[in-house]
């Protein structure tokens, strides 16, 4: 009787620890940090204005990237001819510098060793300076108004190990107001960029 008592006991006491819930370690290795610095040349408007641009793009998770920059244009703005009484009010105003923040989503696929490529489309927001034709600046040249902006675009990398070459191009979304035409002006304007990369 003891015996079975013991028995029953061990029986009782394996089946409970089988039922027992385990202790869950779900775990992965980490990503290693992926930060790549950008610098080189700048096409704001279109042709109009050139200069230069730079910033640092970090990786948030495997498909998720931040990328933060500025942007700049080393030629004087050129005054054009506007009638503020006909002409469009958003056609008063060319893309001169920025800064923005663009966060973005990677195309998803796999690295290999050596060539590498990403397509990243970028969505975010910025500061932007425009050159406004309509108005004279009091020091005399073109007045520049600053204005808050979206913006929506793309890059493109290739890269070979840690060295690429980055193409970039957005377009920045501004809502300004045109004394001159005394009305609200909805501004779209383009910038593009060649730059090389160094990854880290």
């Amino acid at each position: 009787m003891r015996k079975a008592v013991q028995t029953g006991w061990a029986l009782l006491l394996a089946v409970a620890g089988l039922a027992a819930p385990a202790t869950g370690l779900a775990g992965r290795a980490p990503m290693d940090p992926l930060n790549r610095i950008h610098a080189g040349v700048s096409a704001a408007d279109g042709t109009a204005n050139f200069g230069a641009m730079a910033g640092l793009d970090s990786r948030l998770t495997r498909l998720i990237h931040v990328d933060a920059g500025v942007f700049v244009s080393a030629d004087e703005p050129v005054r054009i001819q506007v009638d503020p009484q006909k002409d469009d009010p958003k056609t008063f105003y060319s893309l001169r510098h920025g800064v923005y923040v663009a966060p973005g989503i990677r195309v998803p696929h796999r690295y290999g060793d050596g060539f590498n490529w990403d397509l990243i489309g970028r969505g975010g927001f910025g500061v932007v300076w425009a050159a406004d034709s309509s108005q004279e600046a009091p020091t005399g040249g073109v007045l520049t108004v600053s204005e808050a902006s979206l913006l929506g675009g793309g890059d493109l990398l290739l890269r070979y190990d840690k060295i690429g070459v980055r193409f970039s191009g957005k377009a920045f979304i501004f809502n300004t107001y045109a004394p001159e035409a005394r009305a609200q002006a909805l501004v779209v304007r383009p910038q593009a960029g060649v730059e090389l990369m160094y990854q880290f």
